[in-house]
């Protein structure tokens, strides 16, 4: 207790440098919880692709549901990168891209059914 007192100024706040709980969080209890997380990945992904085939979901709901998959999956896009699609460069990643999209969804994206 006498560290804690220590550690605010006379108005009770905290003094600048001062660590309000030094010890910091438990490294076991930040473990467990991604353990836990971890022990159920395949059925979030089971959830999340059964809502993009569900015929009963909103589209909206899909197209979030997708963008959870593939901001996990491929990364979140670099800001600055555009996909330029007259050059050469342009056309080999709309081709990266399209051949990680199951073959179903792709013939809808690119409109040949």
């Amino acid at each position: 207790m006498a560290d804690i007192q220590l550690t605010r100024d006379e108005r009770g706040r905290f003094v600048v440098g001062s660590v309000a709980n030094p010890a910091g969080r438990p490294r076991s209890a930040i473990s467990e919880a991604r353990q836990l997380c971890r022990e159920h990945i395949a059925d979030a992904i089971a959830l999340l692709v059964n809502i993009i085939h569900s015929r009963e979901a909103r589209d909206r709901d899909k197209i979030a549901a997708a963008e959870i998959l593939l901001t996990r999956g491929l990364g979140r896009p670099a800001a600055e990168n555009e996909l330029v699609l007259n050059d050469q460069s342009g056309m080999e990643q709309r081709e990266r891209i399209l051949s990680a999209i199951p073959e179903e969804v792709r013939r809808r994206l690119i409109g040949a059914e």
